[in-house]
């Protein structure tokens, strides 16, 4: 979230400051935010493997990786109450499915129009005006980088972690190109795994030399 009773606005990175777009879209659209995620986000994305569901049913407790605490298996599955601060489930595809909508001008890989391409690029793509930080509205860019729009050849990014879990996310616009991985692990191995990864990733690619995904 953007405080704005600053001046230039600052940026006060918390998971939690989503919990107020929560509540505001809840209060003014009447609807549960599991409702509308899947009715505005995960069904026209095209994301079937995704929710935000607290309890999972059966079939996709069946279908989750177990979290791992270094190679030991936790004793529990970890749900969250926080649906827009970290209590999603989704799959790597789905994951991709939605960083898609930020590469593609704001249209998912399904054809769906998700954001203007305005907004895309206003919200997404480009810091907001005088902010003076390198991110978008979720994503992270390069150190030093307040844009990352198509020609400019720079990278998105987003990683997370929660107890037995990481993941990792970078898009290049400019390339049409990015990647999704996670992990089932929170042990140090699992983020060495995750830079490997990426960094094959980048030089299968041909990403430019420099480029930032972390």
């Amino acid at each position: 979230m953007w405080q704005v009773a600053t001046s230039p606005a600052a940026a006060d990175y918390d998971s939690a400051n989503y919990l107020i777009a929560q509540a505001y879209l809840e209060d003014r659209t009447g609807e549960t935010i599991h409702d509308w995620l899947s009715l505005r986000v995960f069904n026209p994305i095209g994301m079937p493997d995704t929710s935000s569901r607290i309890a999972l049913t059966t079939t996709q407790q069946a279908e989750v990786a177990w979290r791992h605490s270094g190679s030991v298996p936790q004793q529990f599955m970890l749900n969250s109450a926080w649906p827009l601060a970290g209590g999603i489930w989704s799959s790597a595809q789905d994951y991709a499915n939605a960083m898609i909508v930020a590469l593609n001008v704001g249209k998912a890989a399904n054809g769906n129009s998700i954001l203007t391409s305005s907004t895309n690029r206003n919200r997404i793509l480009r810091s907001p005006a005088e902010s003076g930080v390198s991110s978008g509205w979720g994503v992270m860019y390069e150190l030093g980088a307040t844009s990352v729009d198509e020609g400019t050849n720079r990278s998105f990014w987003h990683n997370g972690a929660n107890s037995g879990a990481r993941t990792h996310m970078c898009g290049n616009p400019t390339t049409n190109q990015g990647i999704v991985i996670m992990v089932n692990s929170d042990a140090a191995g699992a983020s060495t795994l995750i830079s490997e990864i990426l960094a094959a990733y980048m030089a299968r690619m041909n990403w430019a030399a420099g480029l930032d995904c972390t």
